[in-house]
């Protein structure tokens, strides 16, 4: 049976390591956010949820449909952001956590994960080549789990805590899983885009 999957795009990072606003650079004509947010907003999920501390993130997310969330507490790491998406998603089943640097996920990604969860439930896992990446579904019996978290704790301490209800669902291709970090990246990226 199709579950009801909601999901959330973090996207309230500084961008330390890219010494910037990394979620509003150029990545070949537009800004880096935009690529999950759009995937997300073109996937039939039960409800988005965009959360940032943004001005430009939380237009674009209400303008494509998606329900933006104001994250005021992001000095404090990424637990916030988990936390206030888990908070505000509605009567659901399951909650995907996405964040805003993967440019290249697509739908044909998140249709095999979702797919596992309407199978198996639990929380699911891309194993892409041996590591575990993003996006990771959880089901909702965990979101207390979520609203307990803080600092720079994120999805990982909830996995630790429910090993036994993980599933993998393997990959071959990296690129839909990789994010971006770094200016090294940014410029690696946009040439192997550009060939």
């Amino acid at each position: 049976m199709k579950k009801r999957i909601t999901a959330v795009i973090t996207a309230s990072g500084f961008g330390r390591r890219m010494g910037g606003n990394k979620l509003l650079m150029d990545f070949n004509g537009k800004p880096l956010f935009q690529y999950v947010v759009d995937t997300v907003a073109n996937y039939s999920f039960y409800e988005a949820i965009v959360v940032t501390a943004y001005d430009e993130i939380m237009g674009y997310a209400c303008k494509v449909g998606a329900d933006a969330v104001f994250n005021p507490y992001n000095a404090e790491g990424m637990a916030a952001s988990v936390r206030l998406g888990a908070e505000y998603a509605k009567d659901c089943d399951g909650i995907m956590f996405f964040t805003a640097d993967m440019p290249f996920i697509s739908c044909s990604e998140i249709e095999r994960l979702v797919s596992a969860f309407d199978e198996y439930g639990g929380i699911i896992v891309p194993n892409v080549n041996g590591i575990r990446r993003n996006p990771v579904v959880f089901s909702s019996e965990y979101k207390n789990d979520f609203l307990s978290l803080s600092g720079e704790q994120g999805g990982r301490v909830v996995m630790n805590k429910h090993k036994d209800r993980i599933y993998q669902v393997f990959f071959d291709d990296e690129t839909p899983f990789y994010d971006i970090d770094t200016p090294e990246d940014l410029k690696n990226f946009k040439k192997s885009v550009d060939k």
